[in-house]
């Protein structure tokens, strides 16, 4: 086994995504994609990565961590963003998430195809 991290977009989990819970076992469409120099696992919810031509594969894991992002932004007195990451058991259904992202740690078997390196073109 091993361990990936996958963004889950908070808006897109809201509408489409679905109670998810520790050990749950999930089966998602995975893109592979960079943001600048950095490579992330994003669930390809309504196709919007297939459909800029990234590669995306159906992958199967087990949920063995559960995080959301809140993003305080810069008070009048200078003082810096704030990144504030809490571990959750549990993502309720229906839920209009007021966080700047998830993210959900699942540990894949070894022998799983996973998708390939997708590179946003630059404009």
């Amino acid at each position: 086994m091993m361990q990936i991290t996958v963004i889950l977009d908070p808006a897109e989990q809201a509408c489409c995504g679905g109670m998810l819970s520790l050990g749950q076992h999930v089966e998602w469409v995975l893109a592979y994609a960079t943001r600048g120099d950095q490579p992330y696992y994003m669930r390809d919810t309504h196709e919007q990565f297939s459909y800029h031509g990234a590669k995306t594969s159906m992958v199967s894991g087990s949920v063995s961590a559960i995080r959301e992002l809140a993003i305080h932004p810069s008070r009048a007195d200078g003082t810096p963003v704030r990144r504030i990451w809490r571990s959750l058991s549990t993502l309720p259904d229906g839920v209009d998430y007021d966080s700047d992202g998830i993210e959900v740690d699942l540990q894949v078997d070894q022998s799983q195809q996973l998708p390939e390196l997708f590179s946003w073109p630059r404009r």
